[in-house]
């Protein structure tokens, strides 16, 4: 198995882990340099030898201390192609119509464990910037919003409110009784009253008196 030229990520690395060995499907290539970057994991081995991998193509990662299936603790990464795969095999995949399903067992052995967590950690910050689009619940092009937002005079968002002359041509039913109730109770309110604070119910509708029982001229203009 041969690695490739690698260059280090210039910017954008969250981690950086100096000697780290590299073990790929049970193949061991050495102690390198391991970046944790925003745009790619990257591992640099001798002579500028690795290999880097996509955030969207890692299925799981996670830190492994069973020291019976593996020897040392380590960053365990399963990717879903197949390193080191030469372009003729790619190719014989990609006219078969069907998707490759290789897939590779990486293990990122550091030299000091108690760096496994900040590793895990850079990773996932990492991945997280890049969503798999395939799993998305957002909007794709051409697909329609059965449900937007109805935006109302004065650049009011929300449902049910209507400003101008037309609000009462937009009314349900069930709103204009309301609305007539209101008026009815409305207009009761100009005789004074001897009750404080009492909630009244009339017609399923509940209203709290002020305590002095008077209305103010104007109060109930917007209404």
């Amino acid at each position: 198995v041969e690695m490739y030229a690698v260059q280090p990520p210039n910017t954008g690395i969250q981690h950086r882990e100096n000697t780290c060995k590299a073990n790929v499907n049970n193949t061991d290539f050495g102690q390198g340099t391991l970046f944790i970057a925003e745009s790619e994991l990257i591992w640099i081995g001798s002579s500028n030898q690795g290999f880097r991998l996509q955030y969207t193509d890692i299925a799981i990662h996670a830190i492994s201390t069973d020291v019976q299936s593996f020897p040392e603790e380590c960053l365990y990464v399963m990717y879903n192609k197949g390193l080191f795969t030469s372009s003729q095999s790619e190719n014989e995949s990609d006219s078969d119509g069907e998707k490759d399903t290789t897939v590779s067992e990486i293990r990122f052995i550091p030299t000091d464990k108690n760096n496994l967590k900040r590793m895990f950690d850079a990773l996932s910050d990492c991945q997280c910037l890049h969503p798999d689009e395939e799993d998305s619940d957002f909007f794709h092009e051409g697909e329609v919003n059965e449900s937007p937002v109805q935006t109302f005079d004065g650049g009011a968002a929300g449902e049910g409110f209507f400003t101008g002359d037309a609000a009462i041509d937009h009314m349900t039913p069930q709103g204009l009784a309301t609305m007539q109730r209101l008026e009815a109770m409305l207009a009761q309110q100009g005789s004074p009253s001897t009750d404080t604070g009492i909630e009244t119910d009339m017609n399923g509708v509940h209203i709290t008196e002020q305590q002095n029982g008077t209305t103010e001229d104007g109060q109930f203009d917007d209404a």
